[in-house]
């Protein structure tokens, strides 16, 4: 299933790039390597209450050129894996007029379970799945708006 998210900050698309190029733990909230190497960070949504996991997350290469850059990045459950969508985009920021930058994720998951997950999907959780995704680049926006940037994830 096709999704995405956008949002603009007013920050400057090289602050977003310096955030970015400084490391995985630098724009991506609450980041830790875990003893086995893999990043791990929550992804969470306010669904009728608070459902949060850790995701295992994937980076790859960064891209950039004049006023544009793409991040790919995917995520699935770190447990239970076979319950939850698997996740696969990119981060994307593009330059805007007066030094704001606009962010999007986007990409696609696929549901779970097969064809009764693609069902329960179209009826209810696609939403929970936007959810997931504006929470997500929120938590990024932050994290580029406050330029913290430690370059390495904190180990768990």
């Amino acid at each position: 299933m096709f999704a995405w998210h956008r949002l603009e900050v007013d920050a400057p698309i090289e602050r977003v790039l310096e955030v970015i190029r400084a490391g995985p733990a630098a724009c991506i909230p609450d980041l830790i390597e875990d003893a086995s190497g893999r990043l791990l960070c929550s992804i969470s949504v306010n669904f009728g209450g608070r459902l949060e996991r850790q995701a295992q997350v994937g980076i790859g290469e960064l891209a950039s050129g004049d006023g544009w850059l793409t991040l790919p990045v995917s995520w699935r459950a770190a447990e239970a894996d076979v319950l939850f969508p698997v996740f696969t985009g990119e981060l994307q920021a593009a330059d805007l007029p007066e030094g704001r930058t606009e962010l999007a994720l986007v990409g696609h998951y696929d549901p779970p379970l097969g064809p009764v997950g693609e069902l329960v999907d179209r009826l209810v959780l696609h939403r929970v799945a936007r959810q997931a995704l504006a929470g997500f680049l929120r938590r990024v926006s932050e994290r580029v708006m406050s330029g913290t940037a430690s370059a390495t994830p904190a180990a768990s």
